[in-house]
């Protein structure tokens, strides 16, 4: 017998290490098609415990009957929320905050159309206002908001109060061969060991562009510090030493010297069997950056570097597309002055069903996209 949706003796609770391994096994078939179900398994077990979701950083979450023992009671819905840096600006003031981030929204196949999904998210977007804040720890006092990314369009979680934003991407073919892109020598290729002092520089910029707002919008941005960055470049290696038993080194590439570089991150994401067309299987910038940020020719050179060796990494790794999410206006500019837009390559597409970022505001007015401006709002955020 299910229970009504709205039943006072539903709750959010906890999995046991049982339940969440139960869960795992049900939730395979949906997002687990590019590994083993062992594999599978695996990976969400290791991604338990890297630097980014130690310490609490992930939260595992269960509808369940109050009155029922843990393994020994039926999950209706599960989710995961991760705890996330971020900054937060209101006319130039910088603040840093957490955001929780949700993800893997589950109902399991014999509960589905009882509306326990909808009792999950409405418990939990209340709950995670005030969920581990901690008035001694800095950055941990406010939390301004939590993010999903729906796959499943705008409206059901847009009923649940998480706002649809701005969701689009510029998507390339792979290529092989970067040879004849005019700065392909430039390019310096990054590995893991590169890319801390990259972060703490990105983060730092983005604290002076969010003091230099003006406007009356409530700004704010999740932080691509290196534990976030290299969450998934993790959760790459892990998939990829099952696929293809090893793990990419290139995770990245930058072009140009101090004050003028443009760099990006990526990593590469496995839906479905490497083969097939059809798999989804993409190489995701995580986070694309300009120092200078001038529409110049030579910014045009160096932006097509870099997308040159993604597109490159892209091949070699059997990726079907190459993704950079919300360009800016100025990256599309760019985009489109070098050799790789005057070839027409590229395209760029209005995610409607899937990925479509989402924010619930716990701040002051209605958190939309008239009053919040969602700042850098790239994949490095997707979880």
């Amino acid at each position: 017998m299910f229970p009504d949706y709205n039943s006072p003796d539903l709750h959010l609770a906890h999995p046991t290490p049982e339940e969440k391994l139960a869960t795992w096994n049900l939730n395979y078939e949906e997002w687990g098609k590019a590994l083993s179900k062992s594999d599978y398994l695996h990976r969400e077990q290791y991604l338990a415990s890297v630097p980014l979701t130690s310490e609490d950083g992930m939260t595992y979450w269960c509808l369940v009957d109050k009155s029922a023992p843990p393994n020994n009671r039926e999950i209706y819905a599960s989710c995961e929320s991760l705890r996330k840096k971020a900054f937060i600006s209101k006319e130039g003031k910088v603040e840093e905050v957490i955001i929780h981030s949700i993800g893997s929204v589950f109902c399991p196949p014999k509960n589905r159309g009882r509306k326990y999904a909808s009792r999950m998210m409405t418990d939990l977007g209340s709950i995670l206002k005030t969920w581990q804040l901690d008035p001694n720890i800095p950055g941990r006092q406010k939390t301004p908001a939590s993010i999903l990314f729906s796959d499943i369009g705008k409206k059901f979680y847009a009923n649940h109060g998480w706002h649809p934003f701005p969701s689009s991407h510029i998507s390339l073919p792979p290529q092989p061969n970067p040879a004849d892109s005019p700065s392909s020598h430039l390019t310096t290729l990054l590995k893991a060991e590169d890319l801390p002092p990259l972060c703490e520089l990105d983060t730092s910029y983005i604290r002076q562009v969010l003091s230099r707002a003006n406007d009356h919008k409530t700004h704010i941005a999740l932080l691509p510090d290196y534990p976030t960055i290299q969450w998934h470049h993790l959760r790459e290696n892990v998939m990829s030493v099952s696929i293809f038993g090893r793990a990419p080194e290139i995770k990245g590439a930058l072009v140009g010297s101090p004050g003028s570089r443009v760099w990006a991150y990526w990593t590469r994401g496995y839906y479905g069997p490497v083969d097939s067309p059809a798999s989804g299987n993409c190489l995701h910038i995580l986070r694309l950056v300009l120092e200078d940020e001038s529409n110049s020719a030579a910014n045009a050179e160096k932006l097509e570097a870099v997308l040159r060796e993604a597109q490159r990494e892209a091949s070699q790794w059997k990726m079907n597309e190459v993704q950079f999410w919300n360009p800016t206006a100025l990256v599309e500019d760019l985009l489109n002055r070098s050799e790789l837009g005057e070839k027409g390559i590229h395209r760029k597409v209005e995610r409607e069903e899937e990925s479509v970022a989402s924010l619930m505001w716990y701040g002051e007015g209605e958190g939309t996209v008239e009053e919040v401006e969602w700042w850098g709002n790239e994949k490095y955020g997707w979880c």
